[in-house]
């Protein structure tokens, strides 16, 4: 059974994205626009294997060794989703730490080698770490030193104390620590074990094992005791050409550490401001440590209960099991209690619900929480000798609909803000990556299939993206939904789905749809393929007067480029677009090549757009600049019209924010509502010079917040946003006098009054 035993809470964020491009960490800290160059970078999106989902690797108990074991073997990890690949170059190291549960011996340790660009060999050993748990976590990002290697020919440094080219002592850059690194645990004399890895081609991800009963004895440790997995790239050429690819992720509290034999930052030994040596990042290293526990670790945890967002106010169940050994055999081991605690507060206050066992299973309730509700949980165990453990806190939300479109964001690609961002809404006090946002509520493919539908029964618009890969399948959600159109609850559905012919039925096949299948009667399919044309990079065309794709001819004829789907370039991930052969009653919207790869339908009560690509992956640019992506007439598809809001406006849907064509407005302004009174819808027409935080509120006579119109980051310009008289909640709000407020983060404030007459 798989036991995480090293347990975090896990931050991270996927890809870097800046500026509404897709960008890239380089080692100096800079973000820079990603155009596929392994070399030119220190890390790269790992998100380019076609329907792989990252993190989902087991970790099983294994043991290669063929000595006795003394207690219980088990797998430290860290159970978080590799998201990165990292390069280190000749003489570099990369070192994971982890801490001892119990006391332990040391059997094997893994690593994920995804690419080794010039066939170097890899070294690897263990050393001792000296600084506490709560040191390292709070590391950061920072220049700690090196130990001196005078004439060794790689910049006079060397990472361990044991190393043999060793001349000197550590050399601190932070002034106030010691050095971080002890005496190696597991090496031949000052020499890890050496060999060549063979990046798996099937899996990429897998991890290569290295047994420590190469160099025996296997090392020990005690219960708390902190050391370091260590591997160097043992190529001679510093800082570039000789590249390793290492995954790993972003994780702000856990740093990992990184050895520059050739400098981070500023890579010139002639330079006063060079900087070689260890650094601590803020990254986790794929690693794995087999060991064999030989003393009392606390209990441990498995299979916990994920909860996701939900409609139910009812109680809901929380399972895992939980198991205690004691290999030391002082007390028999085992589980005296288990503690579910809850709060509604974000954690300031816990309520306890004690677990009830069945075997190695102990289950407790939540009480039902209202809608609106977010609900944070973990479980807390102790043992017979005292030890206690717990679990990382997790949340859910009791789903509340808020407003009139609902996002189904059906992908790990990017975080929730993120995705909401870059498709098709806003989030309050930020930049848009997008134009024309809509305020959207949300439900993640994590939430699961068995809601969806009456989730969706809520709105009158839903808008599915899948991203690089869909997660999974809400078909049968999305046709029970549209089955329930009606006139007076009509019901409309965009996807955009790349690869979402390979995920149906997984070979990638071309795939024939018949009358009755969710695809044929509302997505307007007949034939999905063929699959994955051709290229990285795809020539998409719109049809004119189309009121889906009608807009992108206008513009490339207008500024002189082409429309492309480029993936690789603006989101990180692999081109895999789909044609299909519309039905007889829908209609085309975007080719490629002389293929649909867009299509509309419509019912008497529901609309449909599918898209076989995700929108976001798509630019405009000249046909000569394919291979640079930088002439003048660039731009971010999404930049130019947002594929989301012209399906909702075809639909039907009344955009709150549209912006006035016409010169910059020259000073602040809030015009009076007309018409005033009014009923049931009014119009309010603002101005801003000057680019920035926009917040445009309504209120109650007694001051009481009733909904906020705007709440974004906007460019210069004049807007018109129509209000129908709800509330926050999309509930009517009676007759009555309202105010109106414009703020902006300059400063300017403005209020105005207006009246609803129903």
């Amino acid at each position: 059974m798989l036991k995480f035993v090293t347990v975090f809470c896990i931050l991270f964020f996927s890809v870097f994205l800046l500026a509404q491009e897709k960008t890239i960490l380089r080692s100096d800290g800079s973000l820079v626009k990603y155009k596929g160059d392994l070399k030119n970078f220190e890390t790269q999106s790992a998100k380019s294997i076609k329907g792989h989902k990252f993190g989902d690797q087991l970790i099983t108990n294994r043991h290669f060794g063929n000595n006795s074991i003394l207690g219980t073997i088990d797998t430290l990890v860290y159970p978080v989703p590799f998201t990165t690949l990292f390069n280190y170059y000749g003489q570099d190291w990369m070192l994971q730490w982890f801490v001892a549960p119990a006391d332990l011996n040391l059997q094997q340790v893994g690593y994920v080698c995804n690419a080794d660009a010039t066939g170097e060999n890899v070294e690897i050993k263990v050393v001792k770490v000296n600084w506490t748990k709560d040191e390292l976590i709070n590391a950061g990002v920072t220049w700690h030193g090196w130990y001196e290697a005078t004439g060794n020919g790689f910049n006079d440094i060397t990472a361990f104390m044991d190393n043999l080219d060793i001349t000197g002592g550590w050399v601190s850059k932070d002034g106030d620590l010691p050095e971080p690194f002890g005496n190696d645990i597991w090496s031949d004399g000052g020499v890890g074990y050496i060999y060549q890895p063979t990046p798996n081609a099937t899996d990429p991800y897998a991890y290569e094992w290295t047994d420590l009963s190469l160099l025996p004895p296997y090392p020990s440790f005690l219960n708390g005791e902190i050391f370091g997995i260590a591997v160097r790239n043992t190529g001679t050429v510093l800082n570039t050409n000789t590249i390793l690819a290492y995954t790993s992720t972003n994780y702000a509290q856990a740093p990992a550490w990184k050895f520059y034999a050739g400098g981070r930052l500023v890579t010139d030994p002639t330079n006063p401001n060079f900087d070689p040596g260890w650094w601590s990042r803020e990254y986790i290293w794929d690693m794995a440590v087999e060991v064999d526990l030989t003393g009392d670790r606390a209990p441990v945890f498995d299979e916990i209960t994920a909860l996701g967002t939900t409609l139910s106010t009812s109680d809901r169940t929380v399972t895992a099991n939980i198991i205690d050994d004691n290999p030391s055999g002082s007390t028999p081991g085992g589980v005296t209690s288990a503690v579910l605690q809850w709060s509604i507060d974000g954690g300031t206050t816990w309520n306890d619900v004690s677990m009830i066992p069945s075997g190695d299973v102990y289950s407790g309730n939540i009480p039902g929480q209202s809608a609106g509700t977010t609900v944070t949980y973990k479980i807390m165990a102790t043992d017979d000798n005292s030890n206690t453990s717990e679990t990382p806190s997790q949340s859910y939300f009791v789903f509340q609909k808020q407003n009139d479109v609902l996002f189904l964001y059906n992908s790990g690609d990017f975080t929730k803000a993120t995705a909401r961002r870059l498709y098709v809404g806003n989030l309050p006090n930020t930049n848009s990556y997008i134009v024309d946002p809509v305020n959207n509520d949300v439900w993640l493919s994590s939430d699961g299939t068995s809601e969806a539908a009456q989730v969706m029964s809520l709105y009158h618009w839903v808008v599915q993206v899948d991203g690089s890969f869909p997660d999974a399948d809400f078909s049968d959600a999305v046709k029970a939904y549209l089955d329930g159109a009606a006139a007076g609850d009509e019901r409309n559905y965009f996807l955009s789905s790349q690869d979402y012919g390979c995920f149906l039925n997984g070979t990638c096949a071309d795939i024939t749809f018949s009358a009755g299948d969710f695809q044929y009667n509302y997505l307007g399919v007949e034939t999905l393929g063929p699959q994955d044309l051709p290229g990285a990079i795809v020539g998409l065309a719109g049809v004119s007067g189309d009121p889906i794709s009608g807009w992108v001819d206008d513009y490339a004829t207008t500024n002189s480029v082409g429309y492309y789907f480029d993936p690789s370039f603006e989101l990180g991930f692999t081109s895999y677009i789909d044609a299909m052969t519309p039905t007889s009653g829908a209609t085309a919207t975007f080719m490629s090549d002389g293929q649909v790869v867009g299509v509309r339908n419509e019912g008497a009560n529901w609309k449909t757009t599918f898209l076989a690509y995700d929108y976001a992956a798509s630019n405009f640019r000249s046909d000569t600049s394919l291979a640079d992506h930088s002439d003048a007439g660039y731009a971010w598809g999404i930049q130019v019209e947002n594929q989301a809001l012209k399906f909702l406006e075809w639909s039907g849907y009344v955009v709150d924010v549209k912006p006035v064509k016409g010169a910059t407005p020259t000073a602040y302004s809030l015009r009076q509502n007309y018409p005033n009174p009014f009923n049931p819808t009014t119009l309010i027409n603002y101005s801003i010079p000057n680019a920035g935080n926009v917040v445009l509120s309504v209120y109650d006579v007694l001051g009481s917040k009733v909904t906020d119109l705007v709440n974004t980051f906007q460019q210069a310009g004049s807007f018109n946003v129509t209000w129908d008289g709800t509330n926050q909640y999309g509930t009517k709000v009676t007759s009555g006098t309202y105010f109106y407020q414009l703020k902006t983060d300059n400063g300017f404030i403005e209020t105005k009054k207006m009246i609803l007459l129903k």
